[in-house]
Parts: C-alpha cells; sequence; structure tokens
C-alpha cells in the first residue's frame, strides 16, 4: 500500500467503548457497511492526537465505528469515520476539498499525562471531553500494528452505488486501562449541529478503556471512490 503520509512521534489518547448499533444502521446500509457486533453492541472510538507533518503541529480527534463491509465478495473488518475534527482550518479545508473527508475546524485539547484527557469544541461549544484519574494506574502494555480500511460519507456525496474510503496504518505499543467511571470522566456537549453527536448520545455510548500512546506511527493512502459490496 502506497500512503501519501507517515507521521511518527504521534501522541495520542482515546477511549474504546460500546454502543447500541441501531442508531447508525441508516447511514451503515446505503454503503454496504454493518456494524461489527458484541454481544449486540457495537464497538466506538473516541481518539485524539497530536502530531507534527512537514514542521507544523497540529492535533485530530475522530468518532469511529468498528464494521464489516463486503468487498469482492468477501466481508471484512474495516472502520467507519462518522466525524473527524481538525485544529488547523487550512488542514480541515484540504481534508474536505482534496480527500472529501468528514472533517471540521474545531478547539481540540490533548494529553496523555495521568490527570488530563481530552476535549473538542467547535465555536466555543464543547462537543465532548474526558478527563483521566491523576491516580497513578498502570495499565497493560499492548502491541499494536494493523491496516485496515476507512469507510465514510463524503460531504459532497459519492453517487448511487459508491462509496469513499482510504487506508490507514497504526503501529504502537499502548497502554490499556479500564475505564472507571468513579474517578474517571466522559461527557457530551449539548446542541444537535452534528448528526454523528446525535448518534452517539442516542447509542448509550459506555466508556469501556482507555487508551494513550506517547509515541506511535501513523499512514494513510489518498481517498477512493469504490463500487458498493
Amino acid at each position: 500500500m502506497k500512503y501519501i503520509a507517515t507521521i511518527r512521534g504521534v501522541r495520542e489518547i482515546g477511549i474504546e467503548g460500546a454502543a447500541a448499533p441501531e442508531p447508525w444502521e441508516a447511514v451503515l446500509s446505503p454503503l454496504g457497511l454493518e456494524p461489527a457486533l458484541t454481544d449486540g453492541r457495537v464497538g466506538v472510538l473516541l481518539n485524539t492526537l497530536s502530531a507534527r507533518w512537514m514542521g507544523i503541529r497540529f492535533r485530530e480527534a475522530i468518532i469511529a465505528v468498528d464494521v464489516f463491509a463486503q468487498r469482492d465478495g468477501e466481508r471484512v473488518r474495516a472502520v467507519y469515520l462518522d466525524l473527524a475534527f481538525q485544529s488547523l482550518r487550512l488542514f480541515a479545508l484540504a481534508e474536505r476539498r482534496r480527500f472529501r473527508t468528514p472533517f471540521v475546524h474545531a478547539g481540540i485539547e490533548t494529553s496523555v499525562d495521568p490527570g488530563r484527557g481530552f476535549a473538542v469544541d467547535v465555536g466555543g461549544s464543547l462537543i465532548y471531553s474526558a478527563q483521566r484519574s491523576a491516580d497513578p494506574r498502570v495499565g497493560e502494555r499492548e502491541d499494536q500494528e494493523w491496516e485496515v480500511p476507512i469507510y465514510f460519507s463524503s460531504p459532497r456525496g459519492a453517487g448511487v452505488g459508491m462509496r469513499d474510503m482510504f487506508y490507514a496504518w497504526v503501529s504502537r505499543n499502548a497502554e490499556i486501562l479500564p475505564f472507571d467511571s468513579a474517578v474517571d470522566g466522559f461527557g457530551l456537549g449539548g446542541g444537535d449541529a452534528f448528526a454523528a453527536l446525535n448518534r452517539l448520545r442516542a447509542s448509550g455510548f459506555e466508556p469501556l478503556r482507555w487508551r494513550v500512546c506517547a509515541d506511535s506511527m501513523h499512514g494513510r493512502s489518498g481517498s477512493e471512490r469504490e463500487g458498493v459490496g
């Protein structure tokens, strides 16, 4: 796979959780995607990162859903990128216009340190936030490396029977800690400006674990358009 960008030294923190799949079924079905279920719940990831590309520091945040995709007659694991946020207005614009991805310019705070976490706001309105306990908990270390197709709904539309996607590659040694609602915090902002946030709210999203890494590598391809199924 040819990647248009590979970035080292990425600092990232995210929450992996479980949710009811129904809020996403209407957007996934036309793309030939279905929720990847465990005990009737679908995996949802809220991830934030801080990185540097060509000397320019930026931050990103995503809402992503675990799915299955039909590709060339096979059922493969994939990810649906429901919404993404970018701290730099120019980068967000480039994502939308060049790659057709659902990026929005936003204020993003993110830290891998204990007692910190992440927060996303658009126009001063909170989208979501999470805070780790300051307790010096030590999580399990987990080597992770994967390449996966990322599907998304283009703001301009892909056309009947078509869908947009790109490939993402990640390599990291992540620290995994259980989310403890007694000492950790998570909250969704108000308002209904983003359909993705409404889906997350309606799904009864339950945070399950933190995933933290202070030095990961990320790569991505350009966007492609393919037939559904």
